[in-house]
């Protein structure tokens, strides 16, 4: 639950989700949800080492998947909000990788750590605080 205007924070989830490197895809007013959906990247997003957000294994050398694999995920968060002045947020994120080099079309599933999620709620925070 966040302390905070429920207008203000669907306004600004968008604009999270854009400073985190996740252009939106997909705003459903009527659902209430935004999304990123089948975003692809290799090793950093914004900066960040992928395998900060998610385990996607590791190579035999012990070097995570995730650092070095294109990843292609999906993030979608719904939103509530209780008609006074608080919000919920829930976010749930959803990847796959494969190596590029390999030339394989074989993909490895990939969990989250839940890095990727907590920061776009802080982001969504910072940017609707009064």
């Amino acid at each position: 639950m966040l302390p905070l205007d429920p207008v203000k924070v669907w306004a600004v989830l968008p604009e999270a989700y854009t400073a985190l490197g996740l252009a939106p895809v997909e705003v459903d007013g009527a659902g209430s949800r935004v999304g990123a959906r089948k975003v692809r990247v290799q090793g950093r997003l914004k900066g960040i080492d992928m395998a900060q957000y998610m385990d996607c294994g590791a190579s035999r050398v012990g070097t995570p998947n995730a650092s070095t694999y294109e990843v292609r995920m999906t993030l979608l968060t719904s939103f509530a909000g209780d008609g006074r002045r608080s919000s919920r947020l829930w976010t749930a994120l959803i990847a796959e990788a494969n190596n590029p080099l390999s030339g394989s079309s074989q993909r490895v599933l990939c969990y989250t750590n839940g890095g990727l999620e907590a920061k776009l709620h802080a982001e969504v925070e910072r940017r609707a605080a009064p």
